[in-house]
């Protein structure tokens, strides 16, 4: 059967679905933790590697691991900010070609709304001029 270890006590939510509902709070740090132990128990997870790479990404942490994660699951059918999330990665890499054009992909899939909250304009023109404003985190 399934076990679930929650401190809460009560109805019990399990890892996945606790790691999605802190994610939607805006809480990645806490999200990237559960996250984390879930993709050591199933790598080939499509959902635990997209939120785990989208999570890394809104945390700060930039480079081929996260790309990885963000790639492995887009396969399928995959949630909208995939593209937003893989051209900041790439967009933090100086990989200003691939950034611009996952960068377009979302804008063609997304409202003005969203485009405005995540200041999509600003980030496609820096990628343009080649400025990279992502702060480089050190990984060990």
């Amino acid at each position: 059967m399934f076990s679930s270890n929650n401190v809460f006590g009560g109805k019990q939510e399990n890892p996945l679905s606790q790691a999605i509902r802190l994610y939607d709070e805006g809480k990645f740090g806490d999200a990237e933790v559960i996250l984390k132990k879930l993709l050591d128990e199933k790598p080939d997870h499509l959902m635990v590697n997209y939120y785990y790479g989208a999570c890394r990404t809104e945390n700060g942490h930039y480079g081929t691991n996260e790309i990885i994660y963000l790639l492995n699951g887009s396969l399928g059918e995959s949630p909208l900010k995939t593209d937003y999330y893989l051209a900041i990665q790439y967009h933090a890499k100086n990989r200003f070609d691939e950034a611009l054009k996952y960068y377009t992909l979302f804008k063609n899939k997304t409202d003005e709304t969203t485009e405005q909250e995540v200041g999509l304009a600003e980030k496609m023109q820096l990628c343009t001029e080649k400025i990279n404003p992502f702060e480089q985190q050190e990984e060990k």
